[in-house]
């Protein structure tokens, strides 16, 4: 439906939703079958940003920008509307899992908590990281960030790092987490 540097995507049970960088535009497309991508339809965002991070969770989407407020959608993705984030941050990623929205910024130790996605309160990592990918895996929260570093939490509020079988070192500035069939995978 538009041209734009779409940044991230994500599936929920019958949609599929992305963002753009330096845009208000979120496409969705919808499925019947959860495998049949049918029309992209395109969304309007509340505000023009680096949109960075899309996920769903409780039956919304949730969309992270850099240096901005984020944005939270009602169950289909059709609309929209501005939610503060506790500081103004490079949000690269975020999770749902267990209840909890949990928000991670990039080269800092700081997160942003919420039970509904509305309302966001301050948290904090041990130490600053180059956040790369958060997921919610097997009841935890897993953060992979630069130099191989993934630290783990079940609550967000304390986290400790993970020990880690071989050392891993950063590589193309893409890196991120997968699980399935009880695999973790990362790639650098």
């Amino acid at each position: 439906p538009s041209k734009a540097q779409y940044t991230s995507i994500c599936a929920s049970n019958a949609r599929v939703m992305a963002v753009a960088n330096n845009s208000n535009i979120a496409i969705v497309a919808f499925t019947q079958d959860n495998q049949t991508i049918y029309s992209w339809l395109k969304k309007t965002l509340p505000a023009v940003a680096n949109w960075t991070k899309v996920i769903f969770g409780q039956n919304k989407f949730l969309a992270l920008a850099s240096f901005a407020s984020g944005a939270i959608s009602d169950e289909y993705g059709d609309n929209w509307r501005t939610v503060v984030m506790p500081s103004s941050e490079n949000w690269t990623c975020a999770a749902f899992g267990n209840n909890l929205w949990i928000a991670a910024a990039y080269q800092s130790n700081k997160l942003a908590l919420s039970g509904d996605g509305v309302a966001w309160a301050p948290g904090a990592l041990p130490t600053t990281l180059q956040t790369r990918d958060l997921k919610f895996i097997n009841g935890r929260f897993v953060i992979l960030a630069d130099s191989g570093l993934i630290y783990e939490s079940t609550d967000g509020m304390n986290w400790t790092q993970a020990p880690l079988p071989v050392t891993l070192s950063a590589g193309s500035g893409k890196a991120y987490l997968a699980y399935g069939n009880n695999y973790v995978v990362t790639t650098f």
